[in-house]
């Protein structure tokens, strides 16, 4: 499971990403950290801009309420609550 901080009004997480993929997925999680690949470049931020609209849609949340400072995400806490899905034990659909 990914090791989640909270820290203000935010959940954060800390990710490793693969881009130049073939398709954009969750990997799964290796020493505490989300591995993620995502089918973009990493040329002119495109990578950025996928991975936040793939994290906002596994995650039930605007792509708005997905912040990437590398190599972590945070998510206001109003937007992460009991109703996205839960990243520490991630469903198959999640996956």
């Amino acid at each position: 499971m990914p090791k989640l901080q909270k820290a203000d009004n935010e959940v954060i997480f800390e990710v490793r990403v693969e881009v130049r993929a073939g398709r954009s997925e969750i990997v799964g999680v290796q020493e505490d950290v989300l591995k993620i690949r995502i089918n973009a470049p990493p040329a002119k931020g495109k990578a950025n801009k996928v991975m936040v609209h793939f994290l906002a849609r596994k995650l039930g949340v605007k792509n708005s309420g997905v912040e990437i400072i590398l190599p972590y995400v945070l998510i206001p806490t109003p937007a992460y609550n009991e109703e996205c899905p839960d990243i520490e034990h991630p469903s198959p659909q999640l996956i």
